[in-house]
């Protein structure tokens, strides 16, 4: 046949491969959050889904805390060994392997939190062009903060009713 070319496999596994991919962008990817305490999904309000600025500071401001949730998670997991031991009866090497903990999970926290509080700065320029409806849909990126919390909250339960009983004694 004349003027009829044939398609070399790689345009058909090309035009495959870029369908497949455009078709995905939308799915959320599990984060390191999901997968050390459970995945909770980004819910972006339907009067926010069509505003992409919006919807880029949603996910950025979800990247923010899941970072800051990770932080703490680690952060507990590495302090596991120490936990109910008085700090002024540790030994000198264990006693720097707290400093070193705190430490680390300090320098991170101010990253993070140096992230969140630049977040909050383009949240109040886009809460001057939204309805007071779309500001309140803008809060449901706390909601999840919450739901977030929680969940370190239950993983780490005993540590929590440790320090509840700690203080009930004081």
């Amino acid at each position: 046949m004349i003027g009829v070319k044939r398609f070399s496999p790689f345009w058909g596994v090309a035009v495959c491969l870029i369908c497949m991919l455009s078709c995905s962008s939308g799915a959320q990817k599990e984060t390191l959050a999901d997968k050390k305490l459970g995945k909770i999904k980004l819910e972006i309000p339907e009067s926010l889904s069509n505003k992409p600025e919006i919807v880029e500071y949603l996910q950025g401001m979800n990247q923010v805390i899941d970072d800051y949730v990770v932080i703490i998670d680690e952060t507990a997991e590495k302090a596991k060994p120490f936990r109910g031991k008085d700090f002024e009866k540790l030994g000198l090497v264990d006693k720097a392997k707290i400093t070193k903990i705190t430490t680390e999970a300090t320098y991170k926290s101010m990253e993070v939190l140096a992230r969140w509080a630049e977040m909050q700065d383009k949240r109040l320029s886009l809460e001057q062009n939204l309805s007071e409806d779309e500001v309140q849909a803008l809060n449901t990126v706390f909601d999840r903060f919450q739901k977030r919390m929680e969940q370190i909250e239950v993983k780490y339960k005993d540590v929590f009713a440790n320090e509840k009983e700690e203080e009930t004694v004081d």
